[in-house]
């Protein structure tokens, strides 16, 4: 006899299916900003947590779940096109400060526009109940996960 699943369970199948989806789109319509313009993936989050304000590599490999050594090819790179600049402070690059220069805001910028433009247009195919049901419950569970991930950084400080 097969049981019926749980609205709980449901629920979880849909997000492991919709998340990936929503955020291949993101980044589709994130890149559409021109072929000499374009940034990867990694690129493109990298950016987002020093516009964000995150400004050591170390901070960024651990916020992204990168090796050290990938954000320092990484930023590399956008050193190099002109979208991020090291803040000179003499010894070990690791601790290094990095700011977006103007020209990387101004990317990141048109990226997010581009982005949020796609979403926008998803989320207006649903009634306004629905956009209202969705909005309550993801910001419940953005706030759960907020609280997860403070808790699950300052367990791993303590360590």
């Amino acid at each position: 006899m097969n049981e019926k699943p749980s609205l709980t369970e449901k629920l979880s199948y849909e997000l492991l299916e919709t998340v990936p989806r929503l955020m291949k789109l993101i980044f589709i319509e994130a890149q559409d900003v021109g072929a000499e313009k374009m940034l990867t993936q990694t690129q493109f989050r990298t950016l987002g947590h020093l516009f964000r304000g995150c400004r050591l590599p170390s901070e960024l490999a651990r916020e992204l779940d990168l090796t050290p050594a990938t954000i320092s090819e990484v930023v590399d790179i956008l050193v190099r096109r002109g979208l991020v600049k090291r803040i000179d402070e003499p010894g070990d690059r690791r601790k290094t400060p990095l700011e977006v220069t103007e020209e990387g805001i101004n990317l990141y910028r048109l990226a997010v526009k581009r982005a949020l433009l796609s979403i926008e247009k998803l989320v207006q195919q649903l009634s306004l109940e629905d956009q209202e049901k969705l909005y309550t419950s993801l910001f419940t569970l953005s706030e759960i996960l907020k609280q997860k991930f403070n808790k699950d950084l300052s367990n791993n400080n303590e360590n």
